[in-house]
């Protein structure tokens, strides 16, 4: 995934388990309208589930990356997302 030219990307650990830990990832960038960003997020999280790894999911999903929700958890794996 390409990207814009300047970005600079930071990440630190948190929330220790036995299995692993969360890598939390930042980028920023200059971009010069909203779909550019929407695109560069999409590529982000398409580039997430393509490696295999998960978001985070104890801040919850929102808005923004619901369409992956899906691809990290499954199809409503519990009775209550129905709603």
């Amino acid at each position: 995934m390409p990207f814009p030219a300047g970005t600079i990307c930071t990440t630190h650990m948190s929330h220790f388990y036995p299995q692993g830990c969360n890598l939390y990832f930042i980028f920023m960038a200059k971009m010069d309208s909203l779909e550019e960003y929407l695109a560069y997020q999409g590529g982000i999280l398409d580039s997430i589930q393509k490696s295999g790894a998960a978001m985070s999911h104890h801040h919850g999903i929102g808005k923004m990356t619901a369409p992956w929700l899906e691809g990290d958890i499954g199809a409503r794996p519990w009775p209550c997302c129905a709603a």
